[in-house]
C-alpha cells in the first residue's frame, strides 16, 4: 500500500508556503500526499491570490463554503507542489485541459499530475513520464449503494461484491470506486469512459503491495495501487503508460 506524505498549507512572512518540502518523483515513479482542509481566512484569502484568473472565477461560482474552500485549497497545494518540482513561481503556472477536461500542465515536460477531494481531505499525485490518476472518497452508508454498485460494477464484480459479509461492502465499495476513478482519470477520458468498463475482476477485498492490474476498456492496462488514506476514507492511485514502475521507497511508491 502506498503511504502518501502529508501537507500542511501555512502563512510565513505573509505568503503562503507548504509545511512539508518535496522532490521531483524519480524517472518513471510517482508520489502522493495527502492534503487536510484548513478553516482559515487568512491561508484561503493566501490560496486564492495564488490561482490565476481563469481559477479565480471558477472558484466564485461555488455557492457552498466548503466547495470553495476545497477548491481553493487544492488548487494552491498542487501549485505549490509544481512550483517546487519545477523550480517556478506558483502563481505563474498555466494548465491546459484535454478533450475530456483533464488538465495538464503547460511546458511541463515529463511531470503528470492529478488531484481528488472528499469531506475533509484532498490527494494530490505527481508522476514522471506517465500518466497518472488519483481518487480520495469518504467511505458513507448510502441508502443506494445497493444500485450504486449495480452502475459502477461489471457483471462478475458485481457478484463479488454481493458476495461478502454485509458489514464488509460499504469500505469494499469505496475502495472498488476509488480504483476505476483513479484508471478513469490516469487515461483522461472523463465521463467518455464508463465505470463497467474499467475491470477490477474479482480482487474485491485487499491488494498486493506491488498494486494490481486493471483494464480500461479498449485503453489497456493501468497499475493500481491502494492509498493509505485518513480513518474513514479509501483512496487509490493509478498510473497508465510506458515504464509506470514505482520506487522503492514506501512513501514515495512501491516497487513492483
Amino acid at each position: 500500500m502506498m503511504i502518501p506524505d502529508l501537507l500542511t498549507l501555512r502563512r510565513l512572512d505573509g505568503r503562503l508556503s507548504l509545511a512539508e518540502g518535496t522532490t521531483v518523483p524519480g524517472k518513471g515513479q510517482a508520489r502522493a500526499w495527502t492534503l487536510a482542509f484548513v478553516d482559515d481566512a487568512r491561508i484561503e484569502q493566501a490560496c486564492f491570490e495564488l490561482l490565476s484568473a481563469d481559477e479565480r472565477e471558477r472558484a466564485g461560482r461555488f455557492a457552498a463554503a466548503n466547495a470553495y474552500r476545497h477548491f481553493v485549497q487544492t488548487r494552491a497545494a498542487l501549485r505549490l507542489l509544481l512550483g517546487q518540482c519545477l523550480d517556478r513561481a506558483p502563481e505563474a503556472l498555466a494548465f491546459d485541459y484535454g478533450a475530456y477536461g483533464k488538465p495538464v500542465l503547460k511546458e511541463g515536460g515529463r511531470l503528470h499530475f492529478n488531484i481528488a477531494h472528499s469531506g475533509g481531505y484532498a490527494m494530490l499525485a505527481l508522476a514522471d513520464g506517465v500518466d497518472v490518476g488519483a481518487d480520495i472518497e469518504q467511505c458513507r452508508l448510502t441508502s443506494d449503494m445497493d444500485a450504486l454498485a449495480a452502475l459502477v460494477f461489471s457483471a462478475c464484480e458485481h457478484e463479488a461484491w454481493l458476495s461478502l459479509a454485509p458489514q464488509a461492502r460499504m469500505r469494499a465499495f469505496f475502495e472498488s470506486w476509488t480504483a476505476k476513478e483513479a484508471v478513469v482519470k490516469a487515461v483522461g477520458r472523463g465521463l467518455g469512459l464508463s465505470l463497467p468498463e474499467v475491470e477490477l475482476g474479482t480482487a474485491m477485498e485487499g491488494a498486493p503491495d506491488d498494486g494490481f492490474r486493471m483494464k480500461a476498456a479498449g485503453l489497456g492496462e493501468c497499475r493500481v495501487f491502494r492509498v493509505q488514506a485518513p480513518e474513514g476514507y479509501a483512496a487509490s492511485l493509478a498510473l497508465w503508460g510506458q515504464g509506470s514502475t514505482m520506487g522503492s521507497d514506501p512513501v514515495r511508491g512501491l516497487t513492483p
